[in-house]
Formats: C-alpha cells, structure tokens, sequence
C-alpha cells in the first residue's frame, strides 16, 4: 500500500505533505548524493502549483540529454542539454555547442537589453527566414545593421580596415 506523511490519503508509493515551509530535508554529511532512477522511460522531476503543471527537469531518453520543460497546455523544452555537451534553446538536437533555435519568424533570437530595459542589439530572424544583426547606439538608433536577405549598412562613425583609427 501508499505510505503518507503528513496525509491520510496518500496518493502514490511515498506522499509527503506540509502545510508551508520546508517540507522535507535530506541531509548527508560528505559529498551526499540523491538518486533518482527509471527502471525504463524517462526519469523526471514535476513541478505543480495548485494541482497544475508548472516546470520539468528530466532525462530526455530518446534524444539522450537533459531538459528543462515548461507547460502552458502542453510540455516545451526551453533548454537542452547534449551527452555530448552541446546546448539547445528551442531545440532538443543542438549540433553545435551553443544552438538557438526561433519558433517563429520576425521575431528575435538572441536579444541584448541595457541596465535601463533598452534594446542595444541583437540578432533577428526576418518573416523570410533570412538573419538580421544589429547593435544600436545610446539614443536607440540602429548604428550596425547586417542584414542577410537585404540591406546592410554602418549608421555613423568611422570604418576601419587594417586600423583601429579611421581617418
């Protein structure tokens, strides 16, 4: 039968339950470890809140890494990571070491935000799928803008080949 702590009717092999605070604490004196293992399947921990689905960290068995899920509606990996090492967001299959992956098109990949929630660059997939890189100045304006499905263009200051002082 269930064990319960804390419960009468507990629900799965082991229940713990609290009202607030800590609820359980393991403790080992040197180097402790926790083992958390699946005969079959992938082993997972579920995070709810009031009885919904929140947050996974889990062992992702068929694309062999680790993944940590979000659920609205339905589990998305937000971040993988490979046996191999390699990194995915957005993607359980990250070929290089740092992957991105968008979910949609016209819309960033990769944003850099000021200490004052300004957007100072980036890098952008296009509607047409083609990758737009920019860097904007202090006033906001965009003052680099590498653009592989159109223009690309320097806004301001000097250019510099071979020198780190343009005339």
């Amino acid at each position: 039968g269930n064990v319960g702590i804390g419960t009468a009717s507990p629900d799965a092999p082991l229940t713990v339950s609290g009202s607030s605070g800590i609820v359980t604490h393991i403790y080992g004196g040197s180097s402790p470890t926790l083992l958390f293992e699946a005969g079959v399947g992938d082993p997972n921990f579920i995070f709810k809140q009031g009885g919904s689905n929140r947050f996974l960290i889990g062992y992702e068995d068929s694309a062999d890494g680790f993944r940590f899920d979000s659920y609205t509606g339905s589990w998305a990996t937000r971040l993988f990571v490979s046996s191999s090492g390699n990194v995915g967001i957005g993607t359980t299959a990250p070929a290089q070491l740092f992957e991105i992956k968008g979910s949609s098109a016209n819309a960033y990949l990769q944003r850099w935000v000021s200490s004052d929630n300004a957007t100072v660059g980036g890098f952008y997939e296009e509607s047409d799928t083609s990758g737009r890189f920019f860097v904007c100045d202090a006033g906001g304006t965009i003052a680099v803008h590498l653009d592989s499905g159109g223009d690309s263009y320097f806004n301001g200051g000097k250019v510099g080949i071979g020198t780190t002082s343009p005339a």
